[in-house]
Protein backbone atom coordinates (compact mmCIF):
# COMPACT_ATOMS: atom_id res chain seq x y z
CA UNK A 1 0.00 0.00 0.00
CA UNK A 2 1.16 3.59 -0.48
CA UNK A 3 3.36 5.29 2.09
CA UNK A 4 1.90 8.69 2.98
CA UNK A 5 3.48 11.36 5.18
CA UNK A 6 2.22 14.71 6.43
CA UNK A 7 4.31 17.40 8.13
CA UNK A 8 3.24 20.60 9.84
CA UNK A 9 5.85 23.33 9.61
CA UNK A 10 6.03 26.96 10.64
CA UNK A 11 4.49 28.28 7.41
CA UNK A 12 2.18 25.47 6.33
CA UNK A 13 1.65 21.75 5.76
CA UNK A 14 3.38 19.32 3.40
CA UNK A 15 1.90 16.01 2.19
CA UNK A 16 3.88 13.43 0.23
CA UNK A 17 3.07 9.90 -0.93
CA UNK A 18 4.26 7.25 -3.34
CA UNK A 19 1.86 5.99 -6.01
CA UNK A 20 2.15 2.23 -5.49
CA UNK A 21 -1.34 0.82 -4.93
CA UNK A 22 -2.75 -2.73 -4.81
CA UNK A 23 -5.14 -3.93 -7.50
CA UNK A 24 -7.64 -6.76 -7.75
CA UNK A 25 -5.06 -9.23 -9.11
CA UNK A 26 -2.95 -8.81 -5.94
CA UNK A 27 -0.18 -7.20 -8.01
CA UNK A 28 0.75 -3.54 -7.80
CA UNK A 29 0.10 -0.57 -10.05
CA UNK A 30 0.60 3.18 -9.88
CA UNK A 31 -2.11 5.74 -9.24
CA UNK A 32 -2.26 9.31 -7.96
CA UNK A 33 -2.62 9.12 -4.18
CA UNK A 34 -2.96 12.86 -3.44
CA UNK A 35 -5.84 14.82 -4.96
CA UNK A 36 -7.07 18.38 -4.56
CA UNK A 37 -10.60 19.79 -4.77
CA UNK A 38 -10.41 23.53 -5.50
CA UNK A 39 -13.26 25.90 -4.67
CA UNK A 40 -13.50 29.69 -4.82
CA UNK A 41 -12.04 30.37 -1.36
CA UNK A 42 -10.64 27.02 -0.25
CA UNK A 43 -8.85 23.84 -1.32
CA UNK A 44 -9.39 20.39 0.17
CA UNK A 45 -6.50 17.95 -0.13
CA UNK A 46 -6.89 14.18 0.25
CA UNK A 47 -3.98 11.74 0.59
CA UNK A 48 -4.71 8.05 1.06
CA UNK A 49 -3.21 4.66 1.73
CA UNK A 50 -5.22 1.47 1.24
CA UNK A 51 -7.70 0.43 -1.41
CA UNK A 52 -8.09 2.90 -4.31
CA UNK A 53 -11.78 1.98 -4.62
CA UNK A 54 -12.47 3.10 -1.04
CA UNK A 55 -10.52 6.32 -1.58
CA UNK A 56 -12.59 7.09 -4.68
CA UNK A 57 -15.76 6.29 -2.73
CA UNK A 58 -14.78 8.69 0.04
CA UNK A 59 -13.97 11.49 -2.42
CA UNK A 60 -17.39 11.04 -4.05
CA UNK A 61 -19.28 10.86 -0.75
CA UNK A 62 -17.58 13.87 0.85
CA UNK A 63 -18.17 15.94 -2.29
CA UNK A 64 -21.86 14.99 -2.26
CA UNK A 65 -22.09 15.91 1.42
CA UNK A 66 -20.40 19.31 1.40
CA UNK A 67 -21.25 20.39 -2.15
CA UNK A 68 -19.22 23.25 -3.64
CA UNK A 69 -19.72 25.80 -0.89
CA UNK A 70 -16.90 27.05 1.31
CA UNK A 71 -16.95 25.04 4.54
CA UNK A 72 -14.99 25.83 7.74
CA UNK A 73 -12.55 23.28 9.09
CA UNK A 74 -14.75 22.15 11.98
CA UNK A 75 -17.67 21.39 9.65
CA UNK A 76 -15.35 19.60 7.22
CA UNK A 77 -14.23 17.43 10.14
CA UNK A 78 -17.85 16.59 11.07
CA UNK A 79 -18.78 15.84 7.46
CA UNK A 80 -15.75 13.58 6.95
CA UNK A 81 -16.43 11.80 10.24
CA UNK A 82 -20.03 11.05 9.19
CA UNK A 83 -18.98 9.79 5.75
CA UNK A 84 -16.27 7.55 7.20
CA UNK A 85 -18.57 6.17 9.90
CA UNK A 86 -21.13 5.27 7.24
CA UNK A 87 -18.48 3.67 5.02
CA UNK A 88 -17.17 1.66 7.98
CA UNK A 89 -20.66 0.30 8.68
CA UNK A 90 -20.96 -0.83 5.05
CA UNK A 91 -17.45 -2.31 4.72
CA UNK A 92 -16.34 -5.07 7.06
CA UNK A 93 -12.73 -4.54 5.95
CA UNK A 94 -12.19 -0.77 5.97
CA UNK A 95 -8.79 -0.83 4.27
CA UNK A 96 -8.43 2.94 4.04
CA UNK A 97 -6.29 5.54 5.80
CA UNK A 98 -6.51 9.25 5.02
CA UNK A 99 -4.92 12.62 5.56
CA UNK A 100 -7.43 15.40 4.90
CA UNK A 101 -6.07 18.93 4.57
CA UNK A 102 -7.86 22.23 4.12
CA UNK A 103 -6.42 25.50 2.85
CA UNK A 104 -8.39 28.75 3.13
CA UNK A 105 -7.64 32.44 2.65
CA UNK A 106 -6.23 34.14 5.76
CA UNK A 107 -6.58 30.96 7.86
CA UNK A 108 -4.14 28.44 9.27
CA UNK A 109 -4.33 25.19 7.28
CA UNK A 110 -6.07 22.23 8.92
CA UNK A 111 -5.04 18.57 8.77
CA UNK A 112 -7.07 15.54 9.90
CA UNK A 113 -6.05 11.87 10.00
CA UNK A 114 -8.17 8.73 9.62
CA UNK A 115 -6.32 5.60 10.76
CA UNK A 116 -8.89 3.08 9.52
CA UNK A 117 -11.07 3.27 12.60
CA UNK A 118 -11.37 6.88 13.83
CA UNK A 119 -10.88 10.44 12.58
CA UNK A 120 -8.84 12.92 14.61
CA UNK A 121 -6.74 16.06 14.28
CA UNK A 122 -3.40 14.99 12.81
CA UNK A 123 -0.16 15.18 14.77
CA UNK A 124 2.70 17.44 13.72
CA UNK A 125 4.00 14.56 11.60
CA UNK A 126 1.76 11.75 10.41
CA UNK A 127 2.39 8.42 8.71
CA UNK A 128 0.05 6.14 6.78
CA UNK A 129 0.70 2.75 5.22
CA UNK A 130 4.27 1.48 5.44
CA UNK A 131 5.21 4.80 7.04
CA UNK A 132 4.14 3.21 10.33
CA UNK A 133 7.40 1.22 10.41
CA UNK A 134 9.62 2.06 13.36
CA UNK A 135 12.62 2.94 11.18
CA UNK A 136 10.76 5.68 9.30
CA UNK A 137 9.24 7.03 12.48
CA UNK A 138 12.68 7.16 14.10
CA UNK A 139 14.12 9.00 11.07
CA UNK A 140 11.29 11.53 11.15
CA UNK A 141 11.62 12.12 14.88
CA UNK A 142 15.36 12.64 14.45
CA UNK A 143 15.21 14.94 11.41
CA UNK A 144 11.87 16.73 11.79
CA UNK A 145 11.15 20.00 13.61
CA UNK A 146 7.90 22.02 13.56
CA UNK A 147 10.15 25.06 13.06
CA UNK A 148 11.09 23.84 9.59
CA UNK A 149 9.92 25.99 6.71
CA UNK A 150 7.95 24.69 3.72
CA UNK A 151 11.07 24.07 1.65
CA UNK A 152 12.80 22.07 4.38
CA UNK A 153 9.70 20.04 5.21
CA UNK A 154 9.09 19.26 1.54
CA UNK A 155 12.64 17.99 1.10
CA UNK A 156 12.32 15.86 4.22
CA UNK A 157 9.01 14.32 3.14
CA UNK A 158 10.35 13.50 -0.34
CA UNK A 159 13.51 12.04 1.14
CA UNK A 160 11.61 9.75 3.52
CA UNK A 161 9.18 8.56 0.82
CA UNK A 162 12.21 7.93 -1.38
CA UNK A 163 13.86 5.84 1.35
CA UNK A 164 10.62 3.92 1.91
CA UNK A 165 10.51 3.10 -1.81
CA UNK A 166 14.10 1.88 -1.80
CA UNK A 167 13.32 -0.30 1.22
CA UNK A 168 10.44 -1.88 -0.71
CA UNK A 169 12.71 -2.59 -3.70
CA UNK A 170 11.25 -0.09 -6.13
CA UNK A 171 13.47 1.66 -8.71
CA UNK A 172 16.43 3.88 -7.84
CA UNK A 173 14.17 6.86 -7.10
CA UNK A 174 11.70 4.84 -5.06
CA UNK A 175 8.94 4.98 -7.68
CA UNK A 176 6.72 7.92 -8.70
CA UNK A 177 5.48 10.27 -5.96
CA UNK A 178 2.90 12.93 -5.32
CA UNK A 179 3.57 15.98 -3.13
CA UNK A 180 1.28 18.83 -2.07
CA UNK A 181 2.09 22.07 -0.25
CA UNK A 182 -0.44 24.13 1.74
CA UNK A 183 0.84 27.55 2.80
CA UNK A 184 -0.57 29.44 5.77
CA UNK A 185 -3.17 32.00 4.73
CA UNK A 186 -3.31 30.76 1.14
CA UNK A 187 -6.49 29.20 -0.25
CA UNK A 188 -4.64 27.37 -3.01
CA UNK A 189 -2.62 24.18 -2.80
CA UNK A 190 0.54 23.62 -4.81
CA UNK A 191 0.96 20.20 -6.39
CA UNK A 192 4.58 19.49 -7.27
CA UNK A 193 5.26 18.20 -10.75
CA UNK A 194 7.07 14.89 -11.09
CA UNK A 195 10.08 16.59 -12.68
CA UNK A 196 10.33 18.93 -9.68
CA UNK A 197 10.28 15.97 -7.29
CA UNK A 198 12.97 14.18 -9.31
CA UNK A 199 15.07 17.34 -9.41
CA UNK A 200 14.90 17.57 -5.62
CA UNK A 201 15.98 13.95 -5.34
CA UNK A 202 18.92 14.46 -7.70
CA UNK A 203 20.19 17.81 -6.45
CA UNK A 204 18.46 18.93 -3.29
CA UNK A 205 18.21 16.02 -0.90
CA UNK A 206 21.99 15.90 -0.39
CA UNK A 207 21.72 19.24 1.44
CA UNK A 208 19.22 17.68 3.83
CA UNK A 209 21.34 14.70 4.83
CA UNK A 210 24.80 16.30 4.99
Amino acid sequence: MPTVMGFRCRDGIVLCADQQVPNTSASKSHERTITVEVEEHQSIVLAYSGLPSLARKFRKEIRNKIGHAEIPSDLLYLAADEVLADMSRRNSNMDLQLLIGRAAFCEAPALFQFDGSALRVADDFSFLGTGHSSSFRFQAQTMYSPQMNIEEATNLAIYLIHKAGQFMNMDIYGGPMNAAIIKCGDESCQILLEEDILKRLRTGISKLIL
